[in-house]
């Protein structure tokens, strides 16, 4: 069972919506975003990383956090950001720039479904940063991101949004990156009550994204209910809930620095009990199969495939990634937390295998491992066995905006 509910949302007019909503690759350094928010006092990230306004750095400081919430009043203040007056449901579509679209519903999902296993994770979180995210929700009130779910239940949404999709949107606009982004809500009860009816149903929703944000505020609502005595239908987090088809999942490749050529030499020996290592000549190899990996060296291209594909004991170690860190990362180069290891980077699997070959060949980078992506499936069935995944294990498209809706808790 998964309740939803429809909730009075706050987002920016359509004069300054693209202004407002904007998106952290978290690789900007904070030199880039003060001067991003210098160029534009509109932008939500104001709101979000309002330590480059002051000269010490990102840290719990109440001093930040209170800087945050008057800068989002000033935003209200200034007809910038407004506040529905309905409690709705709404409908996000995001455009990519080869026309690839995404459609779902943005509701309050029930965080005690999520406490209870019904909303299902597949990674954890990390404590800084989950502690950071409660703090500056503890201090402002206000959610500005949903949480990206995804909805097994074919169908299902896209004959809702089919039968109640306004004419008119509450806002449309294009990024720089060419993706358009429209929202517009659903008030009619009947309708909102038949999707709340609907989701019931559903047995479950998966994170796709947002793992971190979903904790926070959960937390947040647990010191709520004890300290206020909220009620159920008040301990809600956003979320942007879409068909899982729909969903873009690509992998993310892993980069290894301070290993040398003998080393290198070393390890394609080494690895050939596990692996058969296919050199590639004079073009680049992205994996097409699962447990097929490209390698790119100094000395050129490798094919390597997994020779045992039925040997695994959990869902999260049939993943082509948990295999990459056991046989080679841990048992080879040992490098046995990811996490922290600093010798080990990741980037995002959209990277085209030239620039991978590009940045190897600058001496920067001594190996690139390049990863096939995760299947839907096999996200589902970490999360079904209660398990997690390795770190940085996909990269899940649509990427959403912050500020592009709000949601601010009250007592």
């Amino acid at each position: 069972m998964v309740r939803i509910y429809p909730f009075s949302a706050l987002y920016p007019t359509s004069e300054f919506a693209s202004q407002v909503a904007t998106r952290v690759l978290g690789t900007e350094t904070d030199e880039e975003i003060k001067l991003y928010c210098e160029q534009n006092p509109f932008s939500f990230l104001h709101i979000i990383q309002p330590h480059v306004h002051f000269a010490e750095p990102k840290s719990e400081n109440e001093i930040h956090f209170g800087f945050a919430k008057n800068y989002f009043n000033q935003l209200q203040e200034q007809k910038v950001l407004v506040q529905d007056e309905d409690a709705s449901i709404y409908i996000y579509r995001q455009t990519l720039a080869d026309g690839y679209s995404f459609t779902g519903l943005i509701a309050g999902i029930s965080a005690i479904d999520y406490l209870d296993g019904s909303v299902k994770k597949h990674e954890y979180t990390i404590s800084e940063k989950e502690n950071y995210m409660a703090k500056h929700l503890l201090h402002t009130g206000v959610v500005a991101e949903p949480v990206l779910l995804s909805c097994p239940e074919i169908g299902l949404i896209e004959h809702w949004i089919g039968e109640n999709l306004p004419e008119t949107p509450l806002y449309s606009f294009k990024t720089d990156n060419g993706s358009n982004h429209t929202l517009w809500k659903v008030k009619n009860e009947l309708a909102v009550e038949e999707i709340c009816k609907l989701m019931k149903d559903s047995d479950s929703l998966y994170i796709a994204d947002g793992h971190h944000r979903i904790a926070a505020t959960t937390d947040y609502l647990a010191q709520m209910h004890n300290e206020h005595n909220w009620k159920s239908n008040q301990m809600f987090f956003m979320g942007l809930i879409i068909p899982e088809q729909e969903l873009r999942i690509n992998s993310f490749h892993r980069l290894v620095t301070n290993i040398s050529d003998a080393e290198i030499s070393a390890m394609l020996i080494a690895i050939q009990d596990t692996f058969d290592v296919e050199k590639i000549n004079e073009q680049t190899f992205v994996p097409k199969n699962k447990g097929e990996f490209g390698l790119c060296t100094r000395q050129g291209w490798y094919r390597l495939s997994f020779k045992y594909p039925s040997d695994y004991g959990s869902p999260s170690q049939n993943l082509d990634v948990s295999r990459l860190e056991k046989y080679i990362f841990s048992r080879v180069l040992k490098i046995h937390d990811s996490k922290a290891d600093p010798r080990l980077q990741f980037v995002r699997g959209d990277m085209p295998a030239r620039d991978l070959e590009t940045l190897v060949h600058a001496g920067g980078i001594d190996l690139a491992f390049l990863v096939f992506p995760n299947t839907m499936l096999e996200i589902k069935e970490v999360a079904d066995a209660d398990e997690t995944m390795p770190p940085k294990s996909t990269w899940i498209k649509p990427k959403l905006l912050t500020g592009m809706i709000v949601l601010r808790f009250t007592e």
